[in-house]
């Protein structure tokens, strides 16, 4: 999204929520690591009883299990964590 912090965080800059002239989009680029395929998976594979987006792991699962999640959602310290560790390591 090309957005500034301002109108991101909807500190002014006009744009409301329902604004869709700036709808978020995602594309597929066809590399190992493409982002496009990996959220596409990640939705497949999550539990359809469950809204959140976050979903707490199954204990175990196989490539072929239809789902890899359960209904609960991640805990607030779990995805604060999460989020420590991947900006550490993008650096």
């Amino acid at each position: 999204m090309a957005f500034n912090e301002a109108t991101k965080n909807h500190q002014g800059g006009g744009v409301k929520d329902s604004d869709t002239r700036f709808t978020p989009r995602i594309y597929a680029t066809n590399v190992e690591m493409c982002s496009f395929a990996s959220m596409k998976k990640y939705m497949e594979k999550t539990n359809k009883g469950s809204y959140n987006l976050f979903q707490q792991p199954k204990r175990t699962i196989t490539p072929n299990d239809k789902t890899w999640y359960t209904t609960r959602p991640v805990g607030e310290r779990t995805l604060n964590d999460m989020m420590k560790t991947i900006s550490t390591e993008a650096g």
